[in-house]
């Protein structure tokens, strides 16, 4: 009894130190080369979901209704519509981050520039304006809800500034600010893109993960709210690979001879 005992432990003393010399296994979010996705151009299109009128407030702090726009033509300025529409998305990562531009039709429009002049009769004088662009990151789960965070740069027409926030979504429509820089002055109006980037350890370096990028125009004109939005196709992380194979495994073709496979 006593030598099995013996054997016992030290069988087990060897087996602890065999996994303790064993590596971890850590869970990386895949790395890959620049990828780019062309957009559609010209394919803004309004958002009607959110009712028939919406309230804003003025930079005084007073609440006021506004008929929504019913077709994006009513949000067309002076015969021209001037907004910059996605035109690409390129991605990028190294396993520990995800760089990401969103490539536009034009350059990036100044909301300070615009506010007014895109506002009329009696809202001539709120510089009410709103831009954002977002990419959105659905991860691949058991439990499929949608996209799972998001990370936005977006214009304040109250405080007249950017700002530049993460955060996490839920199925019921709720958001958790992961982390949020006011004062973003990482833009530049002389460039045709946009920047995103984002250290995946936030989000728990997924393995398998999509990105949708967005950007959303909200403005009043001609006494109407026109909420315009412009959103990209889904790219796939990791990027697809293709293989191609044949059957008949083996094709043996003489010169001048052809077959279907």
């Amino acid at each position: 009894m006593y030598n099995t005992i013996k054997i016992s432990y030290y069988t087990s003393l060897i087996l602890l130190i065999l996994f303790a010399q064993l590596p971890f296994q850590v869970f990386a979010s895949p790395s890959f080369n620049r990828q780019e996705v062309k957009d559609s151009v010209d394919d803004w299109f309004i958002k009607t979901s959110y009712g028939v009128s919406t309230s804003l407030n003025a930079p005084s702090g007073e609440e006021f209704s506004i008929n929504n726009a019913d077709n994006i033509e009513e949000c067309i300025t002076q015969n021209k519509f001037e907004f910059p529409d996605i035109s690409a998305v390129s991605y990028l990562s190294d396993g520990n981050a995800l760089n990401a531009t969103v490539w536009l039709s034009s350059k990036l429009k100044d909301p300070t520039l615009k506010s007014t002049l895109w506002s009329a009769s009696s809202f001539k004088e709120i510089p009410w304006h709103v831009v954002g662009y977002t990419m959105s990151i659905d991860i691949n789960s058991v439990y499929e809800t949608g996209s799972d965070y998001y990370v936005t740069i977006r214009w304040d027409p109250i405080t007249q500034t950017w700002t530049r926030v993460m955060e996490e979504g839920s199925s019921t429509g709720e958001k958790k600010i992961i982390e949020q820089l006011d004062n973003f002055t990482d833009l530049d109006f002389e460039k045709k893109y946009i920047d995103f980037d984002l250290d995946l350890e936030k989000i728990g370096s997924p393995t398998q993960y999509n990105l949708i990028f967005s950007t959303y125009d909200i403005f009043v004109n001609d006494d109407k709210l026109c909420y315009l939005v412009d959103v990209s196709n889904w790219v796939q992380i990791p990027p697809p690979e293709y293989v191609i194979t044949t059957s008949p495994n083996t094709i043996v073709l003489k010169p001048g001879e052809q077959t279907t496979v």
